[in-house]
């Protein structure tokens, strides 16, 4: 008899759990997937920088200029904003990779996009 209840169990388990997970998996099924149900993970900024316009002032930009940028969303923009207000001006696209988040890769995948031109560098 403990036998049959157990599987009667697992049974009855597995159904409820068909239950709550099926319905978020509709949408899926479907042409369209409802915001209210699974809500977009990313969203893009407004406008991206495109390709070829003039480099983007790291000492003048804002924080709306600066996600324009490709690989840099609210938090680090928030964090190169939060560096030059602390160690003044950047000096050159090199410096960026002394802000947290943002390493070598990055910086190179920046070089054309930005530049450090009011920055007083010599």
């Amino acid at each position: 008899m403990s036998r049959r209840k157990a599987v009667l169990a697992a049974a009855l388990a597995a159904l409820l759990a068909a239950a709550v997970l099926l319905p978020l998996f509709r949408p899926f099924w479907g042409r369209e997937r409802p915001a209210d149900i699974l809500p977009p993970l990313v969203t893009a900024p407004a406008q991206v920088r495109p390709r070829g316009e003039d480099p983007l002032d790291l000492n003048t930009a804002d924080i709306r200029a600066l996600q324009t940028l490709p690989g840099i969303g609210p938090a680090r923009a928030q964090r190169i904003l939060d560096y030059r207000e602390a160690h003044g001006p950047f000096r050159s696209v090199e410096e960026l990779a002394a802000v947290e988040g943002i390493g070598p890769a990055l910086v190179e995948q920046l070089r054309e996009a930005v530049t450090a031109a009011s920055g007083g560098a010599p």
